[in-house]
């Protein structure tokens, strides 16, 4: 079926390129036909004896071969009379053309030879390039070809040399792997295909304008196998907390540039949105240069496939030359790890095409900077031929900040840039893209804000990754009142000697509900540092291995951030190692008590489990400080300053006296009456009395079941 399937789209095809020609021929009224594709055409029926084949085909006469060389259109009664006049009329007509000795037509000759000298072609591998070129241009060539059977094994070389003159020796040489034609990407050998045509497989259509194109042919070929990309959105001052590394690899390429040193290969590497392709373009434009990218995706929107980059790179080396700018090779990761693991590419022979590769980097005369994620699959082999290797890791907050305030513009608050920085997985371009996606929703959507927009737009792209929402602050003059906290320490001393040491360890514990979380804001509100949360869903994973990633990586982000690091209820993975019922249970409180230990900045941990956490975690901790339910006294200034702001009037004691009775009230109850206010107004304080007995009593019910943390804002 699938052979079948192939003959029939062949044919259509030179059905439809055979209509071309005659149409061609109608308006002209001469035969525009090269000589040399003529010439071509009658070695592959004569020679070959691929008229045998022609003249049983279906459609005998189709496809322009009996006009082109005036043979008689329907076969005689006499089938093998029939055979023996059109074998004697193409062959006088070989003869003829075998004695005009044609060469190759303008501009194709032109280009060809320009192409040629960039990339150090022969002259039999030009002869194969342009025949290749030439078959998908003229019907009757490509009608001849389908006729030519025996390509497998040595058919091909064999073939090839009939047509194009030359010894079997010479067109094996020209074919070689590691050739100039071959190596350099502009023409594969398509070992799966059975077809002339398609087994010589152009590096892109592109090519086809050597034929056509009188100026400037080589330019569009370059034009339609690599990408130019718009200039870089971010400046040289964005990349201020690389600037060791930025003159690296601007000394480096420049000195490439300047001295035509060949084989120079840059690899930027680090998590997606730290700018590694922007800082590629930057560069490009300190230097002055032209910046070429191997393309991602096709002119119609496809992905490129992995072998059909790794030749356009061969393709861009050979044919863009010493000092015509830089190479970027973008989003490498699957490519490069397909390379290594011999799943991408293979060439004439059957032989894979590391070693290919291998060669092609190391001779290439382009500067070629390589962008990816992980370049540790790529094996030593391949690293080591990087001249450079630059991380780009994720940059601290504070220029975070600066990057997004500049990409989403000044029409969006602080408060939302602060969000947006404040989470590492939202890059600059991710939030410019977000921004740019708000206003068109806020220009079709009379009283939608674009800050709102914003979020909603860069919290659905967190959802789908997996990472937590941003929450820009809304509080305002809004805070946090510390005579409302029952703590075991004084509260104020403690911030204050959080001010004076850098480093400190401290462990919030007590029953929800009773300001740990929001004390932890609170201290980082004060001392002017971001907040850097981690939950327990944020970081254990079911995978082996993925939690102690996760912790190591928070870890980092928070002491390169200068932040206060919170780990909120810790005791979901700080638990008892006694207690344990699995290995890998164990490796995570070590990893996350060696975290412990060399980590230099303020952490403070909440816990309402203390008793549960593992003893040598506890004494990691330079600071204990157990949170309480509310004071009598507490409850009651909290209960009357909520009346007030309900706008009620004055409680009656014995409701003063009933709420200082609760025994577990905590400020997380006042929190909840707070939001219930919002959509169920209270109507007088005996109402919020009572709501504060319910609180109470549904926590008795749960008998300490888990609630979240709600801190108490006031």
């Amino acid at each position: 079926m699938g052979e079948l399937n192939r003959l029939l789209s062949d044919t259509l095809w030179l059905i439809e390129k055979g209509a071309r020609h005659e149409e061609s021929r109608a308006a002209g009224g001469v035969d525009t036909t090269p000589a040399v594709v003529r010439l071509w055409t009658l070695r592959i029926l004569v020679r070959l004896e691929g008229f045998r084949s022609y003249l049983g085909k279906v459609h005998y006469g189709d496809g322009g071969i009996c006009e082109l060389f005036g043979l008689p259109r329907a076969p005689a009664e006499d089938q093998r009379a029939f055979a023996v006049e059109v074998r004697r009329r193409l062959a006088e007509a070989l003869v003829e053309h075998e004695a005009l000795v044609p060469e190759l037509p303008d501009p194709l000759r032109r280009n060809l030879a320009e192409l040629a000298e960039l990339a150090g072609l022969s002259e039999v591998q030009r002869c194969v390039l342009a025949f290749a070129i030439l078959i998908h241009e003229h019907p009757p060539l490509a009608e001849a070809a389908w006729h030519i059977e025996s390509l497998r094994g040595g058919g091909l070389a064999r073939v090839l040399a009939v047509v194009l003159g030359a010894t079997v020796g010479e067109m094996r040489e020209a074919l070689r792997s590691d050739g100039a034609l071959i190596g350099s990407g502009l023409l594969q050998v398509d070992r799966r295909a059975d077809r002339l045509r398609d087994k010589l497989d152009l590096m892109s259509t592109s090519l086809l304008h050597l034929a056509t194109e009188q100026e400037a042919a080589v330019g569009k070929v370059l034009k339609g196998i690599l990408h130019v990309p718009e200039p870089p959105c971010l400046r040289r001052e964005d990349y201020a907390h690389l600037e060791r590394e930025c003159s690296m690899l601007v000394a480096c390429l420049r000195h490439a540039l300047t001295e035509g040193t060949r084989g120079v290969n840059v690899l930027l590497y680090g998590p997606p949105g730290t700018g590694k392709t922007q800082l590629s373009r930057v560069v490009a434009r300190e230097l002055g240069c032209a910046v070429h990218e191997v393309p991602v995706m096709d002119e119609d929107g496809d992905i490129v496939e992995g072998k059909r980059r790794l030749r356009t790179f061969a393709a861009a080396q050979a044919l863009l030359g010493q000092g015509r700018g830089i190479l970027v090779f973008d989003e490498a990761d699957d490519t490069l790890a397909d390379l290594v693991r011999g799943d991408v590419l293979e060439v004439h022979g059957g032989r894979r095409g590391k070693g290919w590769f291998i060669q092609a980097m190391e001779n290439g005369p382009v500067p070629t900077v390589w962008i990816c994620n992980e370049p540790r699959v790529f094996g030593s082999a391949l690293l080591r031929r990087f001249s450079l290797i630059l991380e780009l890791p994720v940059p601290d907050r504070s220029v975070r900040e600066t990057i997004i305030r500049r990409a989403v513009g000044e029409a969006v608050p602080e408060r939302t840039v602060r969000a947006l920085a404040a989470s590492p997985a939202v890059s600059p371009a991710v939030a410019a893209l977000a921004a740019r996606s708000a206003r068109m929703i806020t220009a079709g959507s009379v009283g939608t804000d674009v800050a709102d927009a914003l979020v909603d737009v860069v919290n659905g792209y967190l959802k789908v990754i997996g990472a937590e929402e941003i929450r820009p602050d809304r509080r305002g003059d809004e805070r946090y009142d510390l005579r409302y906290v029952n703590a075991s320490h004084r509260l104020d001393a403690l911030l204050d000697a959080v001010r004076a040491s850098p480093s400190l360890r401290v462990c919030l514990y007590g029953p929800p509900g009773t300001g740990k979380t929001a004390f932890a804001r609170e201290l980082a509100r004060r001392l002017g540092r971001p907040l850097v949360e981690a939950r327990p869903a944020e970081l254990l994973s079911k995978y082996l291995g993925e939690t102690e990633k996760a912790i190591d990586a928070l870890f980092e982000a928070a002491e390169r951030d200068d932040a206060v690091l919170l780990l909120d209820e810790m005791d979901s993975f700080l638990s008892a190692r006694e207690g344990a019922r699995h290995r890998w249970e164990v490796t995570q409180v070590n990893v996350m008590l060696s975290a412990l230990e060399r980590y230099r900045g303020v952490l403070v941990a909440t816990t309402n489990r203390f008793a549960a956490l593992d003893p040598a975690v506890v004494r990691r901790f330079d600071l204990k400080v157990e949170f309480r339910f509310l004071r009598p006294d507490q409850a009651e200034r909290l209960f009357r300053a909520m009346c007030r702001r309900f706008n009620l009037r004055i409680p009656r004691r014995e409701l003063v006296e009933r709420v200082r009775a609760l025994q577990t009230l905590a400020i997380g109850d006042f929190a909840v009456l707070l939001r219930r206010h919002q959509v169920e107004p209270f109507t007088g304080p005996r109402a919020v009395a009572d709501a504060l007995v319910e609180e109470v009593r549904r926590k008795a019910d749960a008998e300490g079941g888990p609630a979240r943390p709600i801190g108490f804002v006031w």
